[in-house]
């Protein structure tokens, strides 16, 4: 069985996860389609040099990175939950690693956040 294929911050990275990166001046996001270990699955995809992680973009173009300059993006719920969530206590919940982010609608016109 092959190693465990970790983040930038140590979280294991599988198919289904959400990442983003830093890349040439922007971003690429998006959900993992696959997790590329050995020499034979790189070749017969086209990549170099594995572990790389391959995923489509927010724009869409299919890319692929070396697992160590990903993050995970994770965001409790689904967006309509999240609104029902903030509807009822005024605020929601961001879990990103091992560290959980609440943001409070205080008022109309500003938000707190504060990282519980």
């Amino acid at each position: 069985m092959p190693a465990v294929i970790k983040d930038k911050d140590g979280q294991p990275i599988k198919e289904g996860d959400k990442v983003w990166t830093k890349a040439r001046g922007g971003k690429h996001e998006g959900i993992v389609d696959r997790v590329v270990t050995t020499e034979a699955e790189a070749e017969e995809i086209g990549v170099k040099n594995p572990p790389k992680v391959l995923f489509e973009d927010q724009h869409g173009h299919n890319v692929t990175h070396n697992p160590g300059t990903l993050q995970h993006r994770v965001l409790v719920g689904s967006r309509d939950e999240r609104e029902q969530w903030i509807g009822k206590t005024r605020g929601f919940e961001l879990h990103y690693g091992d560290e959980t982010f609440r943001a409070l609608n205080i008022s109309a016109t500003s938000n707190h956040i504060l990282n519980v």
